[in-house]
């Protein structure tokens, strides 16, 4: 998670998360720096029945990949 902040919030690189690899918690925490960071240049994969995360996700844009 210290990756992801450090990243947005210092880099202007691109980042790839796998949301199934952080905790309740930290998918959240990623979820906030995105809407308080940059939407540009990230994208994401997610195999998670949780639709609440899944609309946040749809309604700030990110590109969606599948999980391998």
């Amino acid at each position: 998670m210290e990756l992801i902040r450090e990243t947005l919030m210092y880099k202007n690189s691109v980042l790839h998360v796998c949301m199934n690899t952080l905790t309740r918690q930290e998918q959240y925490e990623f979820l906030r720096l995105i809407i308080a960071t940059r939407k540009t240049g990230i994208t994401y994969c997610y195999d998670n029945s949780n639709i609440y995360l899944s609309c946040i996700i749809e309604k700030i844009g990110l590109e969606k990949f599948d999980c391998k």
